[in-house]
């Protein structure tokens, strides 16, 4: 819910939301640029400007209904806005008038058909921009079929009485207004053009190939323990069998340690 606090001109006002002042700017439409910084105003700019003040009268409680992007490149707010006690539906009233023509900022595509629909209703109806009386165009675009255009001819000019009037054509449905982007702000700068891309030196058009996997290592299997050696035993002395100095032929007993001669 918010409060209008006041109209600054055919698409965009101020109002109160949670208590803080927001510019809001109706979403999906765009209508001619009122005067400003000494440029005169575009054709119907003030009768759109007149036409949502009557709409939408300071204190007006509104319904406002968000898409894609919620606020544009100067922090406005972006909703489709309708009020609180009817219902209707203003941004698509002021395109049924004739005095707003459908727009698109962003991503913000969801409304844009029903703003489509009510420009094709007032190019029907021959209202605003679509008057026969009226030599104004949309913005962006050139005179409507069926407008009049301002005499060259002089004051004193006489027409001449051979001369046949020419019948006015019958208007043609027009397609809505592609896709444009939103225009400047009243009070806030003009946009700065987007730098020039800088060339990315690391770039490598040759797509890195994979390093072959590694294969893991063969487990170390560890070296058999070594055996301490056995100790040397020395020979035990052989019994002289109680035969010192006996050098000839020797019979053992069991056990292999007595003898005695043979």
């Amino acid at each position: 819910m918010a409060t209008v606090e006041r109209v600054v001109d055919g698409d965009t006002l101020d109002a109160t939301i949670a208590g803080k002042s927001t510019r809001v700017r109706l979403l999906n439409i765009n209508t001619p640029e009122v005067a400003r910084d000494g440029q005169p105003g575009e054709c119907l700019a003030d009768e759109a400007t007149a036409k949502l003040e009557d709409l939408l009268p300071k204190g007006t409680t509104i319904h406002l209904d968000y898409d894609v992007e919620r606020t544009d490149r100067y922090d406005r707010a972006l909703a489709r806005v309708t009020r609180d006690d009817d219902g209707l539906n203003v941004n698509q009233a002021l395109v049924k008038a004739g005095l707003a023509t459908p727009m698109t900022v962003g991503a913000n595509s969801t409304y844009r058909q029903e703003m489509d629909s009510a420009y094709n209703v007032a190019q029907a109806m021959q209202v605003g921009f679509f008057d026969p009386k009226q030599d104004c165009a949309p913005p962006g675009e050139s005179a409507s079929p069926g407008t009049t255009t301002p005499s060259t001819a002089s004051p004193s000019a006489t027409p001449s009485p051979t001369s046949s009037s020419t019948p006015t054509p019958t208007p043609t449905l027009e397609a809505p207004p592609a896709v444009v982007e939103d225009e400047v702000a009243v009070g806030d700068p003009a946009p700065q053009p987007n730098p020039a891309p800088q060339p990315n030196y690391n770039y490598n058009p040759a797509p890195a190939q994979p390093a072959a996997p590694q294969l893991p290592a063969a487990p170390r299997v560890p070296a058999a323990p070594q055996l301490p050696a056995a100790p040397h035993v020395p020979p035990a002395p052989e019994s002289d069998g109680g035969y010192p100095g006996y050098t000839g032929p020797r019979c053992y007993e069991p056990g292999g340690k007595v003898w005695h001669p043979c």
